[in-house]
């Protein structure tokens, strides 16, 4: 499908726009009417401004409209614009009831733009009698509006009406619907004064410019998806539409009676609750539940697919179940489960949430075991490095065994494939072991788990900054004013002070205290006390200890260590601590062990010689401006979908789904691509790319040499034909 049968652009005059043969209908998933005199202020000085200008052919843009065609031959429905088109069709009826002498002492003439009240009344409405205008019927935000304005005899008596401010900042649209009227009276009423005083025609030549000066880009679009994309891209003055909303417009449109819609309302507003209290938007539970639902990767925007689940069920089905999800995720949010506490601190919200609500959804057997298993997958993924791409497929494999109540151990030999195959546990021992631990994203969550897991604290802690990570070996240990450390090798330190086992959680009150102290003085502001080891005083002479013993579990354990032994910090207590207490900890909190990470039973045995190979591999000998080319390209091919793999191989480096896309081969003065599509297969008029049949490292046979960013520029719309044929 080429764009004009997407979209299709036209510059109107605004009296164009209102003399179509299409009535404009404001959808249901719309928000209600909300100018108000901030924005109608704006709009008329810039109208004002522009008319008074003396330019040639002066004339004015007003914006875009967005509109789609409906299978209701007779509407379109507009997704951007409907403050504007709205605001329009209020001056209008203000002018034709309370100015209808508008231009009449104007010569008419055919060859020149001169607006009557026949001409607003033809804008107001078509020549079969309808509105041209209509809005939401939801709330019978249309008949208010109709009652308000469209009947409404005249305006002349609207300066007299007192509108509260309470009023303008309701629900109801009436009241802004009314505002706007009166300020459009106002300012004309002004205009018409003037011109009795000084004998112009000043309003009447305005009006004139209005209709015939004033642009508006309509793009019309012939699918409501499209148009809502285009609509995110060019909105302006409107509040943002979100999927959610398109939803509950869907959902109320399928809904057969008012009480139905008010039962669904309430529902709505309990969802709407969970969501503001536990720091997740609306749009955020459909992805969860969409994720739910479709136990599988999304193929449509979020609107669509929920939209195409409607579709599929009975209405009233879906809002029990949707309701009821919510509610278990309210469940998950409150528990008192020290696992799922470790949980919310992972950073893929949404394959957690999701799968955590989805066992108490289906009530699934053996939740604490299954619990377990989800924090030992994910904290591995997590130290491991893996990114929300990388674990993306098998959490929807744990969704969908969830869902369907799938046995413990299918769900776990499910994790166990994956942490085989990525070397999971590897990698999470080359993590922990790490000499500069001290930064890593994992490290608080890894640490608060540990504490959960050996107290079994029944309430959540939040990760913000009131809990730090002390270096008990401060980094500044060396400097000269602080002699409490003496007695440190300086070049042993650096192996150590960044290492997990030279961390502690520490509240920021105590945290600032015990910055760069020495180990006894840390030793007393741990257990609440001032440097010197005394109770705190406060301002009434009471002693007490600074908030008391700290709360945290790996912490405390330094102190009793020290108290019972008097040992200094050293570099041997620090390796200690590492091997012996905080890594023995995390191999019974995640099950795992040493032996594990030669364990490569499950898979097959031709994976087990496979050599691996990196980037650094390919990039020997090669200049740095060859190197930034390819981090460039590698960037811009990710960004047609971030499902892409990078799979490095001797000769080549892959970029891939289920097979290959692009290989890219790093030569020493360019970049050489084949493209993995057989000849006959890509669109390319221009002969960009090369055609070769003969042996080659990579796959395909077109290929191309790239030298600078422009020839990237070139060869991307082809990587992307080569994606759409084998996504």
């Amino acid at each position: 499908m080429n764009n004009k049968e997407l979209f299709n652009p036209i510059n109107n005059t605004i009296s164009e726009i209102f003399n179509c043969d299409k009535i404009y209908r404001i959808p249901n998933f719309q928000r209600p009417y909300s100018w108000m005199d901030e924005q109608l202020d704006e709009l008329w000085d810039d109208l004002i401004t522009s008319f008074k200008s003396k330019e040639e052919n002066n004339c004015y843009f007003l914006g875009s409209i967005v509109v789609v065609d409906t299978d209701e031959n007779i509407y379109q429905d507009v997704i951007d614009g409907q403050q504007r088109i709205t605001t329009l069709m209020i001056m209008f009826n203000v002018l034709s009831k309370s100015f209808a002498n508008l231009n009449s002492k104007e010569k008419l003439d055919p060859t020149k733009n001169i607006v009557t009240k026949v001409t607003v009344d033809n804008r107001i409405q078509n020549d079969n009698g309808y509105s041209r205008l209509q809005l939401q019927s939801y709330k019978d935000y249309d008949s208010t509006f109709k009652n308000a304005i469209i009947n409404r005899e005249n305006f002349d008596q609207i300066e007299n009406e007192r509108i509260a401010k309470n009023d303008l900042k309701s629900n109801n649209p009436k009241f802004k619907y009314l505002n706007t009227a009166k300020y459009f009276y106002k300012k004309f009423k002004k205009l018409e004064e003037d011109d009795e005083k000084s004998n112009t025609n000043i309003l009447g030549d305005f009006i004139n410019y209005i209709f015939y000066n004033v642009n508006i880009i309509k793009i019309v679009c012939t699918k409501q998806s499209f148009a809502i994309k285009l609509f995110q891209v060019l909105n302006d003055r409107g509040l943002n539409l979100t999927n959610s909303d398109i939803i509950k417009a869907n959902i109320i449109e399928k809904l057969n009676d008012n009480t139905a819609i008010d039962i669904f309302e309430n529902n709505w507003k309990m969802i709407e609750t969970i969501a503001n209290d536990y720091d997740f938007t609306m749009d955020d539970f459909f992805v969860f539940f969409e994720y739910f639902k479709l136990k599988s990767n999304p193929t449509k925007q979020l609107s669509d697919e929920i939209n195409g689940l409607i579709a599929k069920e009975n209405i009233s089905d879906f809002i029990n179940e949707m309701t009821k999800f919510a509610e278990k995720i309210k469940e998950v949010y409150t528990s008192k489960n020290h696992v799922v506490f470790s949980l919310l601190y992972l950073p893929w919200k949404f394959y957690i949430i999701t799968i955590l609500t989805s066992a108490l959804y289906v009530d699934y057997p053996n939740k604490n075991e299954l619990l377990k298993k989800i924090r030992r997958f994910y904290y591995l993924a997590f130290i491991s490095g893996k990114t929300l791409n990388g674990i993306k497929q098998t959490s929807f494999n744990i969704i969908a065994k969830i869902v369907n109540k799938e046995k413990i151990e299918e769900i776990s030999l499910k994790m166990d494939e994956y942490i085989q195959k990525e070397k999971l546990i590897t990698l999470t021992y080359e993590a922990i072991n790490s000499e500069n631990v001290y930064g890593e994203r994992w490290l608080k969550p890894l640490l608060m788990s540990i504490d959960y897991y050996l107290n079994e604290i029944d309430y959540f802690i939040p990760i913000d900054k009131k809990i730090n990570v002390d270096h008990i070996l401060p980094i500044a240990f060396s400097e000269e004013k602080n002699k409490s450390w003496d007695y440190i090798d300086a070049e042993e330190a650096k192996k150590v002070i960044n290492t997990i086992g030279n961390m502690a959680l520490l509240s920021e009150t105590k945290n600032k205290s015990a910055l760069n102290k020495g180990f006894n003085v840390k030793i007393n502001i741990y257990q609440g006390l001032d440097e010197k080891g005394n109770l705190y005083t406060d301002e009434d002479g009471n002693k007490s200890k600074l908030k008391g013993f700290t709360n945290f579990t790996t912490t405390a354990k330094i102190v009793t260590d020290y108290l019972a032994s008097h040992k200094m910090w050293d570099i041997t207590t620090i390796n200690d601590r590492k091997e012996n207490y905080i890594i023995k900890m995390i191999n019974s909190m995640l099950d795992i062990n040493e032996n594990m990470k030669y364990d490569m039973s499950v898979i097959q045995s031709k994976e087990i010689n496979k050599i691996e190979y990196n980037e650094n591999a390919h990039f020997e000998g090669i200049s740095d401006n060859i190197k930034n080319l390819y981090e460039e390209l590698k960037k811009r091919i990710i960004f047609i979908n971030n499902d892409i793999l990078v799979e490095v191989q001797k000769n080549y480096i892959a970029f891939k789904l289920n097979t290959n896309i692009v290989d890219v081969i790093i030569q020493k003065n360019n970049l050489l691509i084949y493209i993995n599509l057989k000849e006959g297969e890509l669109y390319d008029p221009l002969h960009i790319m090369q055609v070769t049949q003969q042996g080659h490292h990579g796959n395909g046979e077109y290929f191309k040499k790239i030298y600078d960013s422009n020839d990237i520029d070139k060869v991307i719309p082809f990587i992307a034909q080569s994606y759409e044929k084998h996504k």
